[in-house]
């Protein structure tokens, strides 16, 4: 496991930006905004628009999709009552984020059990889990490709430890968090377009347009050669 940084990211446009459209750029799926915490989802989902996501769908609860629609009109606001009518609209992604205002009940509990069995059971999903979906994380599992975003008090929670042990040494308490939950193995594809590694060579990777069906990505930099 390496330290990661902000200047691992490589967020550089690709020289085919023009020739694209919206569902160039992915389509994410977001379940948030329990009774009470609506603020939650609509804000997830915006900042997932102003990031550069093409396609946004928030489901939440039925009452906060005025709120969205006249905040976001963008944004796909979809009302569910529970788990029956979430499968309807999960069938499909691959880009999901459970947990911006999700809390300790039957309705976040029901969302949860939904978006994080199916990505346990689907490789190819991508997942991050914030919020009140960490919570559940620790009934339900945590998918091996899943990204987790924790305050100090969810990553104390997590890590059965108080706040102040996690504030101490932040980096630690990150590998802890890592050691414990993440336990990735995961096939990527990507475009060497130069040919310029080899078989057995560490390589750095970045997202790019779709070049195939299985092509999203793009070798970078290599990080150390195959040893002959």
């Amino acid at each position: 496991m390496q330290d990661f940084c902000f200047d691992n990211l490589d967020v550089s446009l690709g020289q085919g930006i023009l020739d694209t459209h919206k569902g160039s750029f992915g389509h994410l799926l977001i379940a948030g905004g329990d009774n009470g915490y609506g603020g939650a989802g609509i804000i997830a989902s915006e900042a997932a628009i102003m990031s550069g996501c093409g396609l946004v769908t928030l489901i939440t609860k039925k009452e906060h999709i005025q709120s969205s629609l006249s905040r976001n009109p963008e944004v796909i606001a979809l009302g569910v009552d529970g788990r029956q009518d979430a499968e309807n609209f999960l069938k499909d992604h691959k880009n999901l984020l459970i947990g911006p205002g999700l809390k300790e009940s039957v309705w976040s509990e029901q969302l949860c059990e939904l978006f994080l069995s199916n990505a346990n059971k689907n490789e190819d999903i991508n997942i991050t889990i914030d919020a009140g979906g960490l919570y559940y994380m620790k009934e339900f599992g945590c998918p091996s490709n899943a990204i987790i975003t924790p305050h100090p008090g969810e990553a104390a929670m997590l890590l059965n430890c108080s706040v102040d042990e996690v504030q101490t040494d932040r980096l630690e308490a990150a590998k802890k968090l890592y050691k414990k939950y993440m336990k990735r193995s995961k096939k990527y594809y990507a475009h060497d377009e130069k040919n310029a590694f080899n078989v057995g060579d560490t390589v750095q990777i970045v997202a790019s347009k779709p070049l195939s069906k299985t092509k999203r990505w793009r070798a970078s930099k290599l990080i150390s050669g195959s040893k002959k």
